[in-house]
C-alpha cells in the first residue's frame, strides 16, 4: 500500500439520519477494501434473539417458520449491552383474529433495564409487522438474546473502483471514433465503457475506491466502519504474534499456519509482496470448512520481520481511515 496521507479519505458524505455512509478510500489496495467490506458483512458482533420455545401455535405458520421468523427479528441492543444480555425475555400470547406486531411482545429485562428491546422500523419509527392471525388461532412464544460475534450491522457494504476523470474524456472520444455509426454511443459509454477508466496507481493497480455502508438501524454507518477497522487492525495482530511457523527444508521457506481465513490471507499475501522483503508469497485455505490458513515465504529476513510488517501497515491504515472518517 503506499504511503498514508492525510487525503487517503478526499471525500465523504453521511445521509439518512447517518444510517448511510458514502466515502472514498485512497492509496490502498484491493485486498484491504475487500478484507474491510468482509469484516463489515460478516464479523461485526450483534445481539440476536436465541433460545427460542414455541409453548402453542396454531396458525398457519410451521413451528420452524415461526422459530426463524422469532430469530430474525432486529434487536435494539448493542453488543456491550451484558446486563440486558443476560437477563432479557420476550414473550408473545396473542389469541383472536388480527395482525401482530413487534410492539405485542412482553419484554422484561432486569430492575432498571429499558425495555425497548426489539427495533421499530428505522425510517419511520413503527413497530415491525410480525405475523396475522385468524379467529381460532393462538400462538405462545418465549426467546431470550444472545451475541452473535460472526454478524453483521449493516444491511448494505459494496465500493467500486473510483472513476479517473482525466481518462474519461480521452477514452470517450476514441470510442465515438471507433463507432460513429452507434446509436447513442455516447450513453453506451457511459453507462458501460466508461468503468474501465478507473483509477490505476504507478504499478496499473486499482488504489482508489468509493465506498457505500448502510447501517440496519443500530449503529450508524461511521460506527460500523470505525468498528470494522478496529476489528480488522485487531486480527492482524494476532495473527502477526502466531508461534506456528514452520522452516522449510529449503533454505530461507517459511510457512505460517493459523486459524484465520481468506480476509487476512490475501491481505497479508498482497502487503508481503509490496514489502521487499520476500521474492515469494502465497497463502491457501485447505478446506473451506476447516479454520486453517497457510501463508508460504522465502525470505532472507527472519519470519518475526514479516509478521511485525504485516500488523504495522494495517494498523497505520486503519488509523488513518478512522481519524479522517
Amino acid at each position: 500500500m503506499a504511503e498514508v496521507t492525510e487525503t487517503m479519505i478526499p471525500a465523504k458524505k453521511e445521509s439518512n439520519k447517518g444510517f448511510q455512509l458514502d466515502f472514498e478510500v485512497r492509496g490502498v489496495q484491493p485486498a484491504f477494501v475487500n478484507a474491510l467490506r468482509r469484516i463489515m458483512l460478516n464479523e461485526t458482533p450483534v445481539v440476536e434473539v436465541g433460545e427460542v420455545e414455541i409453548h402453542d401455535n396454531t396458525t398457519l405458520m410451521p413451528h420452524e417458520m415461526l422459530r426463524h421468523r422469532v430469530e430474525m427479528l432486529p434487536v435494539n441492543v448493542r453488543p456491550t449491552e451484558d446486563d440486558i444480555l443476560r437477563t432479557a425475555k420476550l414473550t408473545l400470547l396473542k389469541e383472536g383474529e388480527g395482525e401482530v406486531f413487534t410492539s405485542d411482545f412482553a419484554i422484561t429485562a432486569g430492575e432498571g433495564l429499558r425495555t425497548d428491546l426489539l427495533m421499530k422500523d428505522r425510517d419511520i419509527g413503527e413497530p415491525l409487522y410480525f405475523l396475522k392471525m385468524k379467529k381460532e388461532n393462538k400462538v405462545h412464544v418465549t426467546a431470550r438474546l444472545r451475541k452473535n460475534i460472526a454478524g453483521t450491522q449493516a444491511c448494505t457494504v459494496s465500493y467500486k473502483y473510483h472513476i479517473d476523470e482525466e481518462k474519461v474524456e480521452e477514452a470517450k472520444e476514441a470510442f465515438l471514433a471507433a463507432n460513429p455509426r452507434m446509436p447513442d454511443a455516447a450513453l453506451v459509454f457511459d453507462n458501460f465503457y466508461i468503468q474501465r477508466c478507473y483509477h490505476k496507481n504507478e504499478a496499473g493497480r486499482p488504489d482508489w475506491f468509493d465506498f457505500t455502508v448502510e447501517s440496519i438501524g443500530l449503529l450508524s454507518a461511521k460506527e460500523i466502519v470505525v468498528l470494522a477497522l478496529n476489528i480488522l487492525k485487531e486480527r492482524m495482530t494476532q495473527w502477526s504474534k502466531l508461534d506456528t511457523i514452520v522452516n522449510e527444508a529449503e533454505e530461507g521457506v517459511y510457512t505460517f499456519t493459523s486459524t484465520e481465513g481468506h480476509t487476512i490471507g490475501a491481505l497479508a499475501q498482497t502487503l508481503l509482496y509490496e514489502s521487499g522483503l520476500c521474492d515469494f508469497v502465497s497463502y491457501d485455505v485447505p478446506h473451506p470448512l476447516k479454520q486453517e490458513m497457510h501463508v508460504r515465504v522465502r525470505t532472507t529476513h527472519p519470519p518475526a520481520e514479516l509478521l511485525s510488517y504485516c500488523a504495522t501497515k494495517v494498523a497505520e491504515v486503519c488509523d488513518a481511515m478512522e481519524k479522517e472518517l
